[in-house]
């Protein structure tokens, strides 16, 4: 782990705070969580143009809407999602 100093307005500190606790995490953990997901969809992102630009994606077996808003799709790091039964 590397600690980073960040500073933040004090609405938005007040804010992480709150979330952090509902969330029964500590600050540094909360936020380490929110950048690891926007990493996750930014690369999720990119490999879905790069599939859709080669026209890669008729060849793969899509969850539905249903399963996806379900919390039924499981992704293990570093593997494609797949869906649960």
């Amino acid at each position: 782990m590397k600690n980073m100093h960040i500073t933040l307005s004090e609405d938005v500190a007040r804010w992480l705070w709150i979330k952090a606790a509902e969330d029964n995490k500590t600050v540094s953990e909360w936020v380490s969580e929110l950048l690891e997901e926007a990493r996750r969809r930014q690369h999720d992102y990119r490999i879905a143009m790069q599939m859709l630009l080669t026209g890669t994606p008729d060849r793969i077996d899509w969850p539905s809407e249903t399963q996806v808003h379900a919390g039924r799709v499981v992704r293990p790091p570093g593997e494609e999602a797949r869906v649960t039964r």
